[in-house]
């Protein structure tokens, strides 16, 4: 399921959408919320909370992250099956896949550019969309995540052992948050 929560972190709705099988990253356009729900793209409207359509992914094993450029255009990570889909409208394709990539998680469309974080290697790329090439712009983000840009082509990076880094624009990275280290 997934739970609302309000600006100040309290649960408003602990079961807002029901119904989904391993509902991972989530991407927001126009009033609908895309959700990465294992081998399936659930599309959600916003304002009632109902899912409005399953979007099947050709062979996917296990989607993880979603985000969604400034054109609609929907890019799911399948850290199982080493590729990136493109949903667009009710079309899914595989956008790009790579023997490169070990764990393709975190995505991140941002000023026409898309950026993946491979988990495994902990290697950020930034993705030519022409050649559909991986360019790397840094090491040493293993587990990485979530990813929020800061400005100036810096980047957060987050990562599901409960650490938070930063990212310069530069491949720089530097450690800011250690949950494991941190007394709760």
């Amino acid at each position: 399921s997934i739970v609302k929560v309000d600006l100040n972190g309290k649960i408003e709705q602990a079961e807002w959408v029901k119904g989904l099988d391993a509902p991972k990253g989530m991407g927001l356009h126009n009033g609908q919320l895309y959700v990465a729900d294992l081998t399936k793209v659930v599309v959600i409207d916003t304002k009632t909370g109902q899912k409005v359509k399953d979007i099947q992914l050709p062979e996917a094993q296990f989607l993880n992250d979603i985000t969604v450029d400034a054109d609609g255009n929907v890019y799911v990570s399948d850290s199982s099956a080493k590729k990136v889909y493109l949903v667009s409208g009710d079309k899914a394709s595989v956008y790009m896949e790579s023997d490169s990539l070990e764990r393709p998680n975190g995505l991140l469309a941002h000023e026409g550019k898309l950026y993946l974080v491979d988990m495994q290697p902990g290697i950020f790329y930034e993705i030519d969309k022409n050649s559909k090439t991986l360019n790397k712009v840094a090491e040493g983000l293993t587990s990485g995540d979530g990813i929020v840009p800061v400005g100036n082509g810096d980047f957060i990076v987050s990562n599901w052992n409960g650490e938070i880094n930063y990212l310069f624009a530069n491949g720089q990275v530097k450690k800011l948050l250690d949950t494991k280290d941190a007394k709760i």
